[in-house]
């Protein structure tokens, strides 16, 4: 297989894994929300799962329109080039001499002609490429955290009247499994910042200082979920009133150091798999 037809696989393939983890986060997302029994919740945006998931659907949505257009070029180009050595080897049967200069007439120099089809590939790598990284890491690391507390420490609210709730299923598991998948299929490896866990924690951060602000200073009414008759906070480890200040100040500091842990192993096994080619 041809270099240009590997990238254009690659591609497609990048696509398709993108195009399922925004079907399975879209059903998450409507039936979280109530959309899909006619009945919006207007608590749904208060808690951190939603907000990660939100912000990574709109991101692999993003990413998957980056890709078409991609696809489209190289398919383009791809096309083109076939065409231009069609006419180049239809002058060569008719007995032409100069092979080069009949390629420079065609617009096409001979050394193109051998060594075009794969040069775009081989200059990118197998690889696409990653769209926005630091956006994508951002959103691929706060699924993850959320997937590990939701698991740990939220896990019965997984179940209602005994029955696992499926939508949680979709974004506290499907999601972010296929979100780190994507990265390991697709990504080109070891381009990722030394900075980068630190700024991969700015949702999470946003998100605190917001919900401080939301409800200790201006008294907004942020609780959802299994907390809403007991808080006006989203969870209860984030009220004071119920955690107490030092419990809050440990969650908030375990939870960005898992953020920051997170990254950082992300990114060396990201420079190892780059090592190895």
């Amino acid at each position: 297989m041809r270099l240009s037809d590997r990238k254009i696989s690659v591609i497609r393939r990048s696509m398709a894994w993108k195009g399922a983890l925004l079907f399975f986060g879209a059903w998450g997302l409507l039936d979280g929300s109530g959309i899909l029994k006619g009945k919006y919740t207007p608590n749904f945006p208060h808690m951190f799962t939603n907000v990660s998931n939100l912000f990574a659907w709109g991101y692999f949505a993003l990413a998957l329109l980056k890709l078409a257009r991609q696809e489209q070029a190289q398919t383009r180009a791809q096309a083109q080039t076939r065409v231009q050595a069609q006419t180049q080897m239809r002058r060569m049967k008719a007995g032409l001499k100069d092979t080069a200069g009949a390629g420079l007439k065609a617009g096409v120099p001979a050394e193109a002609g051998a060594a075009g089809n794969g040069m775009s590939a081989a200059g990118a790598g197998e690889g696409t490429g990653v769209f926005a990284p630091t956006a994508k890491y951002t959103a691929t690391i706060s699924l993850l955290v959320t997937m590990l507390i939701a698991h740990f420490m939220l896990f019965d609210a997984m179940f209602k009247d005994g029955h696992i709730v499926l939508h949680l299923v979709w974004m506290h598991y499907v999601v972010p499994c296929m979100a780190l998948l994507d990265w390991l299929f697709f990504d080109e490896k070891g381009k990722m910042p030394l900075w980068g866990p630190f700024a991969w924690m700015s949702l999470v951060v946003g998100y605190l200082v917001f919900t401080f602000i939301a409800v200790g200073v201006f008294d907004v009414y942020m609780g959802g979920g299994t907390t809403e008759e007991v808080t006006k906070y989203p969870y209860t480890f984030l009220d004071p009133a119920i955690a107490g200040p030092g419990g809050v100040a440990s969650f908030c500091g375990a939870m960005l150091a898992a953020f920051l842990l997170l990254g950082y192993l992300l990114f060396a096994v990201d420079r190892l798999l780059a090592r190895r080619g």
